[in-house]
């Protein structure tokens, strides 16, 4: 299988290399004649690896090939395939969203509106509850089907806005049983995330309970494959109605999940700091490492929240029980966290706003990636916005990311984009590159990211007629129809 991390061998007639060596392969899905394809494999002074001409085949979950139609048609037995005509509209890679809170109770929507116009501490003084500590309140208080509820109509939001991965945290529970809870909810997030077909529907996992507001919604259904007779099928306008663009939310596959340990988030109000590091060392990490509830461990360093000690002693032993390793670094202060990252050689360190260029050095020497969220910057006014710049200057590889929670609610990976190209000095390209490679690669993971044979078939279909339109269209979305692990699970409805 392909890595994102290898250069891909782009011909002169502009076809990537790929499986033919079985011409009787069947693909199960193809796109047929888009304006535009971006692959995201750098080429000279392409940083998007943009291709014209060019049709993309799917066989299963994976791309099989990339090329112009006539080659696919000559290459592969196209009479079962699923033909989507999509001229006149744009190909990229799925988001890869690598840093979100996206399973919480309640809402902060009361403290959010009253920051407008006071200060965190006259927000206090209204009686508002505020921070961690508030969605903990509100988080404990849910049953594991609220909250798997509640971050399923989040996460449809997001995959409509072109998101087919997103990593998702605990670290709102701050006890054993809490944690663990949450943990449990991506499980099952992660179990719905994989659409089945049966009699030509999309079906959602039953272990996802629809939203009050959605009971008894129909799931949608995938067109069926129209009677064909020839070798070689009619294809279908993309412009078609396929399904609804008001389905109810339950009626959506979710994003690909990935699961990581937070427990080390804030300290609960009812533990002295010491005890509470040591329940996540001697109960937490063993009982999330038994059920195989994360693949991550994430520690919050910073003022007030975890020390430089505790996250080293945090880190080290998730570490030596098989986590890979998160941090959230040098978000108000400098404590130490980046360096600790790099000296760890962490997955990635996420935020680094008061990161020092020489650690930024450091960082992309160990082969840290920086994940960096423009929207959780707005949404706190911070006082020092991250320095996107220095950090690619500097060498390191970059990934942009939401950062949902209830501080900074946003499913758009879109906006991201735009806040991160208008108010951080990325270019467009940059921004995407961070968004679908440098999500991936945040992740740990070499199977997305990018369109080539061999990679997961994760697929957003734009309706615009240049890329640039992507950052120009502030606030709006983008996407006309997502494929998702090789199968087509939502289309606009026009």
């Amino acid at each position: 299988m392909h890595s994102i991390l290898d250069p891909i061998i782009i011909e002169p007639n502009f076809q990537l290399s790929t499986f033919n060596l079985f011409p009787m392969i069947q693909p199960t899905l193809l796109l047929k004649d888009p304006t535009e394809t971006l692959t995201c494999i750098p080429g000279p002074n392409d940083l998007l690896g943009r291709l014209r001409g060019v049709s993309v085949a799917i066989q299963g979950a994976h791309i099989l090939d990339v090329a112009p139609y006539p080659v696919l048609a000559a290459r592969y037995d196209l009479s079962q395939t699923q033909i989507i005509d999509v001229r006149g509209k744009i190909l990229a890679p799925g988001f890869v969203d690598s840093h979100t809170h996206v399973v919480f109770g309640g809402s902060r929507v009361q403290e959010y509106a009253a920051r407008m116009t006071r200060t965190p501490a006259e927000v206090r003084a209204l009686g508002i509850p505020t921070g961690i500590t508030a969605t903990m309140a509100m988080t404990r208080a849910a049953s594991e089907d609220e909250l798997v509820a509640s971050a399923a109509a989040r996460l449809h939001q997001m995959l409509r806005a072109g998101t087919t991965t997103v990593e998702s945290k605990s670290g709102y529970g701050l006890s054993l049983a809490h944690e663990l809870k949450m943990l449990r909810v991506n499980q099952r997030l992660k179990h719905a995330s994989r659409p089945s077909t049966t009699g030509g529907e999309q079906v959602v996992s039953a272990t996802v309970p629809p939203p009050p507001s959605a009971q008894g919604a129909s799931e949608i259904a995938n067109p069926q494959h129209p009677e064909r007779s020839g070798n070689l099928p009619d294809s279908r306008p993309y412009s078609s109605p396929a399904q609804s663009k008001d389905a109810a939310p339950n009626s959506l596959p979710l994003p690909d999940i990935l699961s990581t340990f937070l427990g080390a988030h804030a300290f609960p109000p009812d533990k002295s700091h010491d005890a509470y590091v040591d329940e996540i060392i001697h109960d937490m990490l063993p009982a999330v490492k038994a059920e195989h509830l994360a693949y991550f461990c994430d520690v919050y360093i910073d003022e007030g929240y975890f020390t430089l000690p505790q996250t080293r002693r945090i880190l080290e032993t998730a570490r030596d029980m098989g986590f890979k390793l998160k941090i959230h670094a040098d978000q108000y202060g400098a404590l130490g966290g980046s360096e600790l990252a790099a000296e760890l050689g962490v997955v990635s360190a996420d935020h680094l706003n008061y990161t020092a260029p020489e650690t930024m050095r450091s960082l992309a020497d160990a082969g840290v990636v920086g994940v960096l969220m423009p929207l959780i910057d707005f949404a706190v006014q911070h006082p020092r916005p991250f320095d996107a710049r220095a950090m690619l200057d500097a060498g390191m590889t970059l990934a942009l990311a939401t950062d949902i929670c209830p501080g900074g609610w946003t499913e758009s990976m879109q906006l991201v984009m735009q806040f991160a190209c208008r108010q951080h000095r990325f270019s467009p390209e940059e921004a995407l590159y961070a968004a679908t490679v440098g999500g991936a690669r945040a992740l740990a993971l070499s199977d997305r990211g990018a369109l080539a044979p061999g990679l997961r078939a994760d697929i957003q279909i734009w309706d615009v007629s240049t890329f640039e339109e992507v950052i120009y269209r502030l606030g709006g979305n983008v996407v006309e129809g997502v494929v998702l692990g090789g199968k087509e699970v939502y289309r606009v409805n026009r």
